[in-house]
């Protein structure tokens, strides 16, 4: 890239595509045919680049819509006709059979362009931030207006991605265009000087879309002594010019990206064997020069000299390298996985849960066809849902209460080794969230190791009966007071929801007086579940959440619900407490009852829930969540209450308290500006008078 990049540029890439179907899907991008890449595009399959928790920004545009966006759903696919990802690989056959064209095997038949801003604009100056939702809009809008006008219905397709690295528009574009074809063949005797016969003809032809910028040679009779004097703009030019041009009529301040200069453009497409004939041509020249005249030629030749030597490093690293780069990037990646496996998993579930380990010593654990099975045990964990972890050898873990299951029931006892192993069972995560997570807060080589020794010093102590038994009597007591609050708590519990979250004092102030909230020893958030018998609501249980991992509950005890109660009709379900919370503080919903399901529904929790959706009178809704908490609250729902609106997640959100931060943040007041001090005004150039 050139040194004298903007940061804020814009740039289109073009990928041709050669294939109708799927293609090699397993390779790289460029094997992959067009049904293959609307599969991608659309997240039919799995996309390893895109953040599962930010699908709900990706938008769609194309005649199916209206040229309206749409986000992508599944659902929303379905409500105008597109099921399959072959949609587009139909809609672009049925055009080309219409115009009679010819389509050969090894012909470009569509391309997709990757249209885009540097992250730094996008991102305002800081990639740290989220990109601006603003000119992620302008980016679409933009770019989909610019290429309407451009290619009319050629253009098939236009993809927002949000939920990548780096947010871009896909588009697909039928380079279908109507050329003036002369006839072919031997031309009739005495008709030779006769112009021939020429003809308008529909034809698929990628280079008079998209053909790099045209090499101009001199006009000298000798091909090999020819020189290169520069290139004639072509098609993928006027592109990037023009593409610049239509964002900035969109209210984006966005220059075209710096292209190579002429001479290395023709350095770069020069052909390898011309190039080293040039930096290899002995100097037969030198004979008979004298000393100024050699003296001259050496300022010329030097140069040369040091392009060949560092031209031959370049070809020496590339064969050592050429092949290998992919094989290099899987080895670190296996390098990393087992990096963090080896972390100590209690360390991992210490940090993940806040919660110490116990003693170590003997477990008893039912096996098969067995009563009772001694398992010795280097260190134990007791979560507040009651369910027991035990640290075993080599770095292992085993669930020691078969009847208690995170995050979701099981019919086997879950047991693993390693650390990645250990946050998946405990949050529901898949792997990249967590090995992301055990990135973030397991730092490189050394603290890792520093983090073994203190583990391997702290299980160093005897297994005793004696330490068994206590060990059970302190287990008890544990788990009771996790349920139980603890006034000295409350303020730092008030400080986190107030002033981390955003959440106003007032409610929950009173959410506190009702007894619904409050904070237990550790400081975790107790939220109270209630059950509906008869007409009246009793305790049922409690959800405990983490404040440093609000969208994982640590225990989830009882068949109630969490009720957070509103002066109007409207009811709106969710799955976690802290997304009840979150949806409570919207302007819109303040005056809604919101209910919180938690992590275990029972038949007792529906049978709650449907005296109050019957007894409710207005909206009854389902608030959307894309975590894998939401998801199974969604699922579990459908079996139940199929019937329940969806209200879906602004753009971007993947939960309802990131939905309140935003909004938070967005109607903070403004910090008052400090007055500052008038500069004095700068005293008259004498040689500015007049006289």
């Amino acid at each position: 890239m050139n040194n004298n990049q903007p940061k804020n540029f814009s740039f289109i890439r073009v990928y041709p595509i050669k294939k109708w179907g799927r293609g090699a899907l397993s390779k790289s991008r460029k094997t992959w045919g067009l049904t293959g890449n609307v599969a991608h595009d659309l997240r039919f399959i799995d996309a390893p680049n895109a953040n599962p928790a930010l699908i709900g920004s990706n938008l769609i545009l194309c005649s199916e819509t209206g040229w309206e966006p749409m986000s992508p759903t599944h659902e929303n696919l379905k409500e105008i006709g597109i099921k399959r990802a072959n949609f587009l690989t139909r809609k672009a056959m049925d055009m080309i059979a219409e115009k009679g064209v010819v389509v050969r095997k090894n012909l470009v038949k569509v391309a997709m362009l990757m249209a885009a801003v540097s992250p730094e604009y996008l991102r305002d100056g800081d990639l740290s931030n989220p990109p601006n939702p603003e000119k992620a809009r302008k980016l679409l809008e933009g770019t989909t207006a610019y290429l309407r006008k451009k290619y009319g219905d050629r253009l098939l397709m236009v993809v927002y991605h949000g939920d990548e690295q780096n947010p871009h528009v896909s588009a697909y574009i039928l380079p279908l265009i109507e050329k003036s074809i002369t006839a072919t063949g031997t031309s009739k005797k005495g008709m030779e000087d006769q112009p021939r016969e020429t003809r308008l003809e529909w034809r698929l032809s990628f280079a008079d879309f998209f053909r790099r910028d045209k090499r101009i040679l001199d006009d000298n009779p000798d091909p090999k002594k020819k020189k290169f004097l520069g290139y004639e703009r072509g098609p993928c030019t006027v592109l990037q010019d023009e593409f610049a041009e239509a964002l900035r009529e969109h209210g984006l301040d966005v220059q075209r990206g710096i292209r190579k200069s002429d001479e290395e453009r023709a350095l770069q497409y020069e052909p390898t064997k011309v190039r080293y004939e040039r930096l290899q041509t002995p100097p037969t020249e030198i004979e008979g020069m004298d000393f100024d005249e050699l003296r001259a030629w050496a300022a010329q030749a030097i140069p040369k000299l040091k392009e060949l030597k560092r031209a031959q490093e370049e070809r020496d690293h590339y064969q050592q390298t050429s092949g290998h780069h992919q094989k290099k990037a899987t080895t670190l990646e296996k390098q990393l996985v087992e990096f963090q496996r080896e972390i100590p998993v209690a360390e991992v579930i210490k940090r993940l849960t806040g919660i110490d380990p116990l003693e170590p010593g003997f477990s008893d654990i039912p096996g098969p066809g067995q009563k009772k099975k001694r398992k010795d045990l280097e260190q134990e964990f007791l979560l507040p849902s009651g369910q027991r972890i035990g640290i075993t050898g080599n770095n292992g873990f085993e669930n020691l209460t078969p009847e208690i299951q995170f995050p979701e029931p099981n019919s086997k006892r879950a047991k693993g080794r390693g650390a990645i192993s250990a946050v998946k069972y405990l949050t529901g995560w898949d792997h990249s969230e967590a090995t992301a997570w055990l990135a973030d807060n397991f730092g490189d080589d050394s603290t890792s190791q520093e983090i073994a020794r203190n583990f391997r010093e702290e299980v160093s102590v005897d297994r005793d009966e004696p330490a068994r038994v206590q060990r059970k009597n302190r287990a008890a007591e544990t788990l009771m007071n996790l349920q139980i609050p603890d006034e000295s708590r409350w303020p730092d519990a008030q400080q986190k929801l107030t002033e981390i979250f955003q959440f106003h004092t007032e409610p929950i102030e009173e959410l506190r007086r009702q007894k619904l909230i409050s904070a237990n020893g550790h400081g975790h958030f107790v939220f109270e579940k209630q059950l509906v018998s008869g007409t009246k609501l009793e305790p049922a249980g409690s959800l405990i959440v983490h404040p440093d991992h609000p969208s994982v509950i640590l225990s989830d005890t009882g068949d109630g619900l969490v009720l957070l109660p509103g002066e109007s009709a409207n009811l709106i379900i969710c799955a976690t407490p802290m997304d009840a919370l979150a949806i409570k503080s919207l302007p819109a919903n303040r005056n809604d009852t919101v209910i919180g399901v938690g992590n275990n529904p029972t038949e007792a929790t529906a049978a709650s829930l449907s005296k109050l959706i019957e007894n409710s009178r207005g909206l009854k809704a389902i608030a959307e969540n894309l975590t894998m908490v939401g998801q199974r609250l969604a699922v579990w729902l459908r079996l139940h209450f199929s019937f329940l609106t969806k209200l879906p997640l602004p753009d971007g959100c993947s939960h309802w308290l990131e939905t309140h931060r935003r909004h938070a943040e967005k109607n903070a007041p403004a910090k008052p500006e400090i007055a500052r001090p008038k500069a004095a005004p700068e005293a008259p150039n004498p040689g500015d008078s007049p006289c």
